[in-house]
């Protein structure tokens, strides 16, 4: 009698690990006529705030400079919390950016120069395809980092998503992970949202994770072993 052995290997996408346990606390259609007092402007370079563009989303008050702003509406979100946002519209190869942020402090510098520090991941419109640089970046007294990046097809409705937790800073698109980083730098603050003029965003979420876990969907492999005979 003779046997034989066949292993199969499939590359499926299977959850790594479940996302973190959260609570949405607060949302933001932005169907209306200004910001509103639920987010807090900054003074960043020559932009002064994220504004509401035709009513319905928002986006930059300046084209060459991201804005951002802080959500101090109603909730209390712990320092462990996620930020996301459906991307609406860009220009094309425009090299302007949106996205989310997380563990945004007030703003502490009035001078007119931005020294919010935060977390914050973004689409950077670097092509006329739908293909672009995604960047994790951090915020120190207003200098950036750029701790990850990855190139991501979008379409419009895509949402991106920035996860805190602990010392882990991730970034997703649709719930699949495209970055993360290992970075002590900030442990408090709160969520927010980015933009240059000219390019959009809308349906944002935030709230605070609860329980570990974090990573999305990632490809794993499978082995099966079948068969004798």
């Amino acid at each position: 009698m003779k046997r034989f052995f066949l292993a199969i290997f499939l590359t499926l996408l299977l959850p790594a690990s479940s996302y973190a346990a959260r609570n949405s606390i607060a949302t933001d259609d932005f169907n209306r006529g200004s910001i509103g007092a639920n987010w807090e402007s900054t003074e960043q370079w020559d932009c002064s705030a994220v504004i509401i563009d035709l009513s319905t989303r928002f986006t930059g008050s300046h084209s060459s400079a991201p804005c951002s702003s802080r959500w101090v509406g109603t909730g209390t979100f712990t320092n462990d919390h996620y930020s996301k946002a459906a991307v609406v519209s860009w220009g094309g190869s425009t090299n302007q950016q949106v996205g989310v942020a997380c563990r945004m402090s007030a703003d502490i510098n009035s001078s007119g120069t931005n020294a919010r520090d935060h977390y914050q991941y973004t689409i950077l419109d670097d092509s006329g395809t739908s293909s672009k640089t995604t960047r994790l970046i951090k915020y120190i007294n207003g200098a950036p980092t750029t701790l990850d990046t990855a190139t991501v097809a979008w379409t419009g409705g895509d949402t991106i998503e920035i996860e805190c937790e602990g010392t882990t800073i991730r970034g997703f698109k649709n719930g699949v992970q495209q970055v993360s980083v290992t970075d002590a730098s900030l442990s408090t603050g709160g969520p927010g949202i980015i933009a240059d003029g000219g390019i959009y965003g809308d349906n944002w979420e935030g709230g605070s994770i609860t329980a570990g876990g974090g990573g999305g969907l990632k490809p794993r492999q499978r082995i099966i072993i079948q068969g004798k005979r």
